[in-house]
């Protein structure tokens, strides 16, 4: 793959920008409305998300809960760029984008679980040729995957807040119609495999209404997820046909070699003048039937042409010709034959019905697109009687048949695991439950798991596994388990064409195969198809779900009468993705994978595992090893991140030491309390620390007014050893952690060297060399036991050459430099940071206007204002240094971005000093 480097975000000259919904440059547009605010950060550079910090904060799940309002500035995301897995996220690593703000018609969402489909791998396996993204430049718009999702509300736009409020919970219909064009959550629009995104339109406003449905408080996050595709195993026993001839459309009408005479065939229902086809097309008919038939059409009203026999015909421009190349709604063949099916079945159009009146004899066996019959929804059906109306209404439901024989095929895997336990668990389910997978260990766990449901009902369940016996044995043990009449429901799971084959020679009378895989269209199998009519067997084949099959599915869970918690198999945070993509494309786990993607550093983990790992989370599984809601809420409780900081008036929109905790000595004046301002703006927890306790007080009362963050006061004299140790515990015990330390306490007193006095000198020092040394000492206590920090010392640019009449406070600094590196060599091993910010000229600082401009001023006999351009034109630059140049570095050095920096004294003089 072409090489990405990693990139930091950039700051806050462009990031206000970011969270408008916009379109970048020359970027084009696809999908509708939410992706237009994606286009801004698909052009972003990608930074690799680091892992998040875990501060100790009591009754977190509580807080997670009660109060979602809270949200960090960055979010963890996997962007997918291209198909292969090694196109998602960079280096394998998921990226950090900008928490976006939602519009006046959006919800902001909390990503609280996500399932992993193998709808997913199919996205990554074709990239840009999927079909719902076909075309698109993934490299510059990637997708974002994920479509079975918990979600709670967290930011409401202003034209949303009648309906919507924060702490809401939702799972998302995926497939969305929105102004007639087809969309899809997970695919097109964003979906969950990131912390938060935004819900536009699309989904709110959907043509079917709002594509959101409410969950209740109790449920579990990983259950609502999982409703989503238990939803899907639904809607495929709720498949149905069309029950008469289509209204308005094309019908075309063949004659087979079977058709004989054909004087009793008939259509008594739509095609006449209440309900008929637009369009009658008859080929190789009797004379005397394509007589009558044109008779009643065009006394119904439809158009009809009559063609030559099909032997004459060229079948791809006759579509062209009569259907615009999409095929007929419905095409009847009489007496057909399995090699006309083959010729005829390709010109059945989306939503299509093939109805086979009699049949040839023969072979019933044709080669036919069963990936059509998944994704087009084809149908087949079939009579053996006169009467081509009767095969719309006399076939058979796809719901499973009561007391019948069921047989899963693959039903080892996720999805075969639910439709099992879906028969295991159905009151009126099948007296027989076969299931089979070439998997001994995952075949094993579905008859451990599902088994005793069936047997507590009375019925049995059966596993077989094909790859312990010859073929031939397979097929005797299945026609032996049902006594040779053949399985009334088979649903295929395995995506083979010569499994699908195999199962459809078992249909026994009256039986159903739901060709549950999702096989492309263009996927040729060998099916029976004859027997539509001989044995009135149906082939069916459904994808995703509608809205009320979804509503239906998280009804039932919950109820109590369906438990998605049941096909969890493994579990892991939203890092672990990458790995339980793979694991899905392995089909490595007997069930689920579920990704809760607002904990912290849990690998990809089976629940078989959980006792070596989080063994108070394994502890509240069920006795069978089951995921349960209890086991949800340990999980949580243990491993949820810190909470985000609040947001307060002056924050900065995307906030880069988020929930970081900092103290900062001298923080009550000066530049200590713009040090100390501006880390609060970032996201940082702050302790502000000074000798004037109630100016402290004050600072600290303002900061969290304006920010939002966790603030403290404390006094602090740096020179005190012991009154420093106990205020750095203290803000660890308030924060939870102390992840910057800035060093900025300090004091000048100036003097010619022949008339310095000791005192006064030995004070300079004790506060600047010796305070820093006990700050950063005590500081390094607690971030060596961490295993992570940053200690910053403020030093200046007299740290690097002498300064005239000023020896105390430059050797103080010089000291300071020395101290920086030896205390950076002593703590690299701990990753603990340390270095000093030097610099100078700080004309706007109240040691200058409030003394020294004055003293300089009648020194020189100059003005205020000549003394202050007499020093701007000493800086390359010309001018002064602002409080903001000293705290840009000290972000930085605060931040990730600065990992790889230890021990260096960075100048900030504007080209005064550059050593």
């Amino acid at each position: 793959m072409t090489s990405r480097r990693t990139q930091n975000l950039e700051t806050e000259s462009r990031c206000p920008q970011i969270a408008l919904a916009g379109s970048a440059g020359g970027a084009r547009h696809v999908g509708i409305g939410e992706v237009e605010r994606r286009k801004l950060l698909w052009a972003l550079p990608r930074r690799v998300a680091m892992e998040g910090r875990g501060t100790a904060v009591s009754n977190r799940l509580k807080e997670y809960r009660d109060n979602p309002t809270a949200t960090p500035s960055v979010m963890k995301v996997w962007p997918l760029y291209g198909s292969g897995l090694e196109n998602l996220g960079v280096e394998g690593r998921p990226v950090e984008w900008p928490v976006p703000q939602p519009g006046p018609d959006e919800l902001l969402v909390r990503v609280d679980a996500a399932g992993l489909c193998f709808s997913d791998i199919k996205v990554l396996t074709q990239g840009d040729q999927h079909p719902r993204i076909f075309g698109r430049d993934l490299a510059r718009e990637p997708v974002i995957l994920g479509h079975e999702c918990a979600l709670t509300v967290v930011a409401v736009g202003a034209n949303r807040q009648d309906r919507f409020k924060p702490g809401d919970r939702f799972i998302v219909q995926a497939d969305i119609y929105y102004q007639g064009v087809n969309t899809a959550f997970g695919y097109t629009l964003p979906g969950a495999l990131e912390q938060y995104t935004l819900i536009g339109k699309e989904i709110l406003d959907g043509d079917e209404g709002c594509y959101l449905l409410p969950v209740q408080p109790t449920t579990g996050y990983a259950e609502a997820a999982l409703s989503e595709p238990w939803a899907c195993v639904v809607a495929s026993y709720r498949a149905t046909h069309r029950p008469t001839i289509k209204p308005d459309g094309t019908l075309w009408v063949v004659a087979g070699p079977g058709v004989g005479a054909a004087d009793s065939l008939r259509i008594s229902r739509g095609l006449d003048a209440e309900a008929h086809p637009r369009l009658v097309v008859l080929t190789g008919l009797p004379a005397g039937l394509a007589d009558r038939l044109e008779a009643q059409a065009k006394a119904a009203g439809a158009s009809v042409v009559r063609t030559e026999p099909l032997a004459a015909l060229d079948l791809s421009a006759f579509a062209q010709v009569h259907t615009g190349g999409a095929g007929f709604d419905d095409v009847i063949v009489l007496g057909a034959d399995a090699p006309l099916v083959e010729q005829v079945d390709p010109l059945v159009g989306r939503n299509g019905i093939l109805c086979l009146v009699g049949a040839g004899q023969g072979d019933p066996t044709a080669t036919m697109d069963v990936g059509r019959i998944h994704y087009d929804y084809t149908v087949h059906i079939g009579t053996l009687g006169d009467d081509a109306a009767e095969a719309y209404t006399r076939t058979r439901s796809s719901e499973l048949t009561p007391g019948g024989r069921f047989w899963a095929s693959g039903a080892g895997g996720p999805m075969g695991q639910m439709h099992v336990q879906r028969a295991a668990e159905k009151p009126d389910g099948p007296a027989l439950i076969v299931a089979t997978d070439v998997d001994a260990e995952r075949l094993q766990v579905v008859l451990d798991r599902f088994g005793p449901l069936a047997e507590a009902r009375g019925a049995k369940m059966v596993a077989l596994n094909p790859k312990e016996m010859s073929p031939e044995e397979f097929d005797a043990a299945l026609r032996k388990v049902t006594g040779g009449e053949g399985f009334t429901d088979i649903a295929v799971m395995v995506p083979v064409p010569a499994v699908i084959s195999h199962c459809a020679t078992h249909l026994g009378e009256k039986g159903l195969l739901n060709i549950f895989a999702g096989v492309p269209k263009g996927t040729m199998a060998r099916i029976p198809i004859l027997d539509a009519a001989r044995k009135d067997v149906r082939f069916v084949g459904t994808s995703g779900s509608s809205i009320a099959d979804l509503r239906s599915t998280l009804g039932a869970t919950e109820e109590g009468t369906l438990s998605p918690n049941r096909s969890v198999a493994a579990i892991g945070s939203l890092d672990a993705a990458h790995d339980g993509l793979a694991a899905v494309k392995s089909q490595r786990f007997p069930g689920k994978v579920v990704l809760f993607p607002q904990i912290t550093n849990l690998p990809l983990t089976p629940l078989s595992e959980l006792k070596d790992v989080l063994p108070e989370v394994a502890a509240k599984l069920s006795p069978a090893g089951e995921w349960t809601r209890e086991a949800e809420e340990a999980l949580l409780a243990a491993k949820l991140g810190p909470a985000p900081v609040a947001r307060g008036p002056k924050s900065r929109p995307f906030r880069r030491l988020e929930g970081q905790s900092a103290l900062v000595t001298g923080g009550a004046q000066g530049l200590g309390e713009a040090l100390a301002s501006r880390l609060a703006a970032e996201g940082c927890h702050v302790a502000v620390a000074d000798i004037n306790e109630a100016k402290a007080e004050e600072v600290a009362a303002r900061l969290h007014r304006e920010y939002g963050v966790r603030t403290l006061a404390v006094r602090m004299d740096v020179t005190d050893d012991e009154q420093v140790g106990a205020a750095i515990d203290r803000v660890v015990a308030t924060f939870g952690s102390l992840d910057v330390m800035v060093c900025n306490a300090g004091i000048l007193i100036a003097g010619d060297a022949v008339e310095f006095r000791a005192a006064d000198w030995r004070k300079v020092v004790d506060v600047n060399l010796v305070g820093y040394f006990i700050t950063a000492r005590h500081a390094a206590r607690v971030m060596q036991r961490q295993g992570r920090g940053s200690i910053i010392q403020i030093n200046s640019k007299s740290g690097k050459k002498g300064s005239f009449k000023n020896s105390a406070y430059a050797a103080s600094k010089f000291g300071g430099i020395g101290l920086t590196q030896s205390l950076a060599l002593e703590m690299a091993p701990y990753n603990v940071r340390v270095n000093s910010v030097c610099p100078g000229n700080l004309l706007d600082s109240p040691l200058w206007v409030d003394s020294l401009y004055a003293q300089y001023a009648k020194r020189w006999n100059l003005t205020i204002e000549e003394v202050r351009r007499k020093y701007e034109e000493q800086v390359p630059l010309g001018r002064g240094c602002a409080y903001d140049d000293v705290a840009n570095l000290v972000v930085f050095l605060a931040s990730d971005e600065s990992s790889y920096m230890t021990g260096q004294a960075i100048n900030v003089t504007g080209g005064q000093e550059m050593r």
